[in-house]
């Protein structure tokens, strides 16, 4: 696996956490970054993504006319209190 270099610039405050994390934890600067965006990028391999499809496809309901009421209504018809 090949290497590249990448030069970052980060706000004084997150360098200064970042040095306190490193201190507390033991782990070298270089390493707690590499393993904070392993994780991130981890993280971003579950997301599920926004899938439009969905979007438009009671524009031609006519009981979809007024949404309010229509929430209105169908709470009313499924959500019996005891």
């Amino acid at each position: 696996m090949g290497m590249k270099e990448i030069t970052i610039t980060l706000p004084d405050e997150m360098v200064e956490e970042l040095d306190r994390i490193s201190a507390h934890t033991g782990i070298p600067l270089d390493e707690l970054i590499k393993r904070s965006i392993a994780e991130y990028i981890r993280r971003r391999e579950f997301e599920v993504e926004f899938d439009e499809i969905g979007f438009g496809m009671w524009a031609d309901r006519t009981e979809m006319e007024d949404s309010t009421k229509w929430v209105r209504e169908t709470r009313e018809r499924e959500w019996r209190r005891s």
